[in-house]
């Protein structure tokens, strides 16, 4: 964040879960190979950075809060 390479993406009024908006970003392949880092820090908050990875299309996953990794592992 403090060097321009991560950004919180908030849902206003939950027109669409983060978890949602998570799964339209990386089921793009355009869009998956940009971002480095997907974190969900609640149902309204997407945290996307753009670490560098090995292979552009395995990018870092994480929650904030207790969720379960399965979850994610429903987009891979």
């Amino acid at each position: 964040h403090l060097y321009g390479k991560a950004a919180d993406v908030y849902v206003k009024d939950k027109k669409v879960s983060c978890y949602e908006l998570a799964k339209i970003v990386f089921e793009n392949t355009n869009l998956r190979r940009l971002f480095g880092g997907f974190g969900l820090g609640s149902d309204n908050n997407l945290h996307l950075d753009i670490r560098t990875k090995n292979n552009p299309l395995r990018p870092s996953i994480w929650w904030y809060k207790k969720k379960s990794w399965s979850e994610w592992g429903k987009l891979q």
